[in-house]
């Protein structure tokens, strides 16, 4: 993706490219891709094939200027714990719907003797504060300190000024004091090492599961050593931007319509998906009772990701992905919210600088306060200051005029 702005300056026939996010919308409003809308509008077939939340997501004004890859595009943020220590103690997941509730698992796991309860180090600190705020605000562009209150909708904030901070940083405080968080979490470099090392089992852990429990399968499974592990969301799962990996026309190509026919048939023919994504059969996978299995060296000589590759939904299921996978998350998002921010993107080229200090300060003070080896209040208010001195007031003030022009082209 470095040299994508080189070869647009040039005369180099280009196509089709991948693209995402910040830097998608930048080449955008720079006129670097073809709108589609206009082919989609006589395409109703293949505008449909892929939810209208996606479309919103690469369009400016009243254009649309990629396809979105039809992926998991939902965030739901919550805590994960064995499922047999569940059943041992009789720990209904129904009963666990906010984030002080999961106190009656980590009770469970201290019990256990042989287990740090809560599987957290410095950097989890991110983990915390998305599970235990974004209940009640939505993040803008995944920022840490750039808020949006979910049923006010229009104003940027500080979550560090809010009140939902100050009970989440109280919570905190309290399970430290309670021996729920590991006295070495906030120097250990990963949890394996620390903990695992010193003959403690997994305790509970924090992820993002994006509203889908195919995410708890194999890779985390075999790195907590589990049969079995069981989500417990803090929050509702919601649909957010999904521009993150998209493919545009470019404006330089020659033959702009051949090109969008080419992309409708990548993300609606899984022959051509599954050719991309997995390669070619028996000489990059093989089919296992209807399941792709890849060959030994696969990623030495076919490298490829499903999320980079288009429709996700339509592809071959994996060896180790669950039965029904898509058809569970495509469940799922229907009772998903839309965020407040659907649609909207920071160009930060304005703000790269202040935002280097303020990812500094929060390296510095947010893993003791979000780990609860401080007082929430001095620790909230020196917080607050370093941040100030950074100039996170100017940022979010930047933010802010970007997202009202955004709210007043709705």
């Amino acid at each position: 993706m470095e040299k994508i702005p080189l070869l647009l300056a040039t005369d180099e026939q280009m196509d089709i490219g991948f693209d995402a996010s910040a830097n998608f919308m930048k080449r955008v409003q720079e006129g670097a891709y073809a709108d589609i809308s206009e082919y989609l509008a006589n395409d109703p077939d293949f505008r449909n094939a892929i939810p209208e939340s996606l479309w919103e997501s690469v369009a400016s004004g009243d254009g649309i200027y990629a396809v979105p890859a039809y992926k998991d595009f939902t965030v739901q943020w919550a805590f994960v714990a064995e499922s047999g220590l569940l059943d041992k103690y009789n720990i209904d997941p129904a009963s666990i719907t906010d984030f002080q509730d999961i106190e009656v698992v980590l009770e469970a796991e201290k019990k256990e003797g042989d287990r740090a309860p809560l599987m957290l180090t410095a950097s989890s600190w991110g983990h915390i504060l998305m599970t235990g705020l974004l209940d009640d605000y939505d993040s803008i562009d995944e920022l840490r300190y750039a808020f949006v209150n979910q049923d006010e909708g229009k104003t940027v904030q500080n979550p560090f000024k809010t009140e939902e901070f100050k009970e989440l940083a109280e919570i905190m405080y309290d399970w430290n004091q309670k021996g729920y968080i590991h006295p070495d979490a906030l120097t250990a470099e990963n949890a394996e090492e620390t903990f695992r090392v010193g003959g403690l089992k997994e305790g509970t852990g924090i992820t993002n599961t994006g509203g889908m429990d195919y995410n708890l399968d194999s890779s985390l499974l075999a790195n907590y050593g589990w049969e079995e592990v069981t989500a417990l969301p803090t929050m509702e799962p919601t649909i957010v931007n999904a521009n993150g990996s998209v493919f545009g026309i470019y404006e330089k190509c020659k033959n702009k319509e051949l090109a969008y026919e080419f992309l409708k048939l990548w993300n609606t023919d899984p022959e051509v998906k599954n050719a991309l994504y997995l390669g070619i059969p028996d000489q990059h996978y093989t089919v296992v009772d209807g399941k792709a299995q890849r060959v030994d060296n696969w990623d030495k000589l076919y490298h490829s990701r499903n999320w980079t590759t288009g429709n996700n939904v339509i592809a071959m299921l994996t060896v180790d992905e669950k039965d029904g996978k898509w058809e569970k998350y495509l469940e799922n998002v229907k009772s998903a919210r839309e965020s407040q921010l659907l649609g909207f993107t920071l160009n930060t080229d304005n703000l790269a600088d202040k935002q280097a200090v303020i990812e500094s300060v929060l390296a510095e003070y947010m893993p003791p306060l979000m780990l609860g080896f401080v007082e929430p209040e001095s620790g909230i208010q020196q917080l607050n200051e370093q941040l100030e001195i950074a100039g996170i007031d100017e940022v979010l003030a930047e933010i802010q005029s970007q997202y009202d022009a955004f709210l007043a082209g709705k």
